[in-house]
């Protein structure tokens, strides 16, 4: 809900890595997060890194493959951060870890749009003092630090509801947007053909048919194949495939799923 961004510039991008940035700058930063999402990385995946994400209590999810925008928020922040990044290095002609700080303090202290607030804001419950900042107060240096407190807390509350209400709004019209865009529907345990994310000239465009399993999240399906395998697909490379039902032995759920 903040929009606030984390990132650093690696040697690698090894699992070794990856699980001690996540120790390292996030749980010992921040505390232990409810859940982590990723693309399908190796690093990601790799048995070092689940089993961190475990030893820790993260609830560890993925997006699907070969559908980044399955994690639209992450992909818009790292398009954001490297243009930023762009701009800075060429400016000021310096390297990738030398500019990242100021470009994410640059994002950081930006009004979201959505919320209507600086990701700063939304985290700290206080606005930014930034070089262009001129209003300066000793008030929060001499206040009780239990009234201190208390009100920071206050704020940081009045703050969140505000930008949940911006956010609702906003989600709201999206998803006005999402239901009249997509009217496709599926079921569980109906067919369907899968399109293949990198066909060649020749190759084929669609899977042999594959059962649907259940809607994992809106619009990602769970699917299994005929070894058995699942695995999760967005549906806009789903395409309905009808067969006979007197073959479709397995229709035992009958409630309709709208792809969303």
């Amino acid at each position: 809900m903040t929009k606030w961004i984390e990132a650093f510039a690696v040697p690698d991008m090894k699992a070794e890595t990856a699980a001690k940035l996540v120790v390292d700058k996030i749980v010992c930063r921040f505390c232990v997060p409810i859940s982590l999402h990723s693309d399908q990385g190796r690093q990601f995946e790799s048995l070092l890194f689940l089993y961190t994400c475990e030893i820790f209590g993260i609830h560890k999810t993925h997006s699907t493959t070969y559908h980044p925008q399955g994690n639209g928020i992450a992909e818009r922040a790292i398009r954001t951060l490297k243009e930023l990044l762009r701009n800075i290095m060429n400016q000021k002609k310096t390297e990738l870890d030398e500019s990242i700080d100021l470009a994410l303090m640059t994002i950081r202290t930006t009004v979201n749009d959505t919320a209507l607030q600086t990701p700063f804001t939304l985290v700290y419950g206080r606005k930014p003092r930034t070089i262009n900042s001129h209003e300066m107060t000793d008030k929060s240096r001499n206040e009780n630090l239990h009234t201190f407190t208390d009100e920071l807390e206050k704020k940081v509350r009045d703050i969140e509801s505000r930008a949940k209400e911006k956010i609702a709004a906003s989600q709201s019209k999206y998803n006005h947007y999402y239901d009249n865009t997509y009217s496709n529907t599926f079921w569980p345990g109906s067919w369907v053909r899968v399109r293949n994310a990198t066909p060649s000239a020749l190759s084929v465009r669609y899977s042999q048919p594959i059962r649907i399993v259940k809607e994992q999240t809106p619009g990602t399906y769970l699917l299994y194949n005929a070894t058995g395998k699942q695995f999760l697909i967005h549906h806009n490379r789903l395409k309905a495939h009808h067969i006979d039902p007197r073959y479709d032995v397995l229709r035992e759920d009958k409630r309709a799923i709208h792809v969303r």
